[in-house]
């Protein structure tokens, strides 16, 4: 691959990532914010309860399996190991010559990075195939909750995310002198329906 091939090619992993962990990472803020005003907002919440049930669901299942789609294994998806293995194989293509040591320490700081969530990973698509892509034999007991005994909590989620910016934004540095925020300005505007709704209320 010439030196511009893979540049273009990694521009194109980079603004597709960065892309997809913006989305997930503004349905799963979402999700938490919405979750947390059962505390406080309850009452106002169940104005209209499914709506706001069916939302909240909805945000995490989705956040959920896009998420894992970005850890897959799968060998045709664009997943962040991928990208971490493209910047490997091109880093004298993509980044200058005075950089390709840091940019080496870089890469196997991420990789044995990336090998610490490999158990959080596997949970994480076991969910996914399980309870939210198949309807697997095990929704029909009792009770069922995709999540509970699994090896992963909301933290972890919320790591995996912020380590796929980690990466993207590890080599920005060195190929165009940038940093990126996966944290979208507006994700948070349901405050303002909620507020609406208070004062309608009172």
């Amino acid at each position: 691959m010439d030196v511009d091939e893979a540049r273009e090619r990694y521009y194109k992993y980079k603004e597709f990532l960065l892309d997809e962990l913006m989305y997930i990472d503004s349905m799963f803020e979402l999700y938490i914010y919405l979750k947390n005003q059962h505390v406080d907002r309850l009452a106002i919440l169940n104005i209209s309860p499914a709506f706001f049930g069916l939302t909240e669901n909805a945000l995490l299942e989705s956040s959920a399996i896009r998420l894992s789609r970005l850890y897959d294994s799968d060998r045709k998806t664009v997943t962040i190991k991928k990208f971490l293995n493209f910047v490997e194989q091109n880093r004298k293509e993509i980044f200058k010559e005075e950089d390709q040591d840091a940019v080496v320490s870089k890469i196997r700081e991420d990789q044995q990075k990336y090998e610490g969530f490999n158990e959080k990973i596997l949970s994480l698509k076991e969910i996914r195939d399980t309870g939210l892509a198949h309807n697997d034999y095990c929704k029909l007991e009792d009770n069922f909750d995709m999540w509970a005994g699994k090896n992963i909590v909301i933290g972890d989620i919320r790591a995996l995310i912020v380590f796929g910016a980690e990466v993207i934004n590890h080599y920005s540095r060195y190929s165009d002198n940038t940093a990126h925020s996966i944290q979208a300005t507006n994700k948070l505007d349901v405050e303002i329906m909620l507020r609406t709704l208070e004062k309608n209320r009172k």
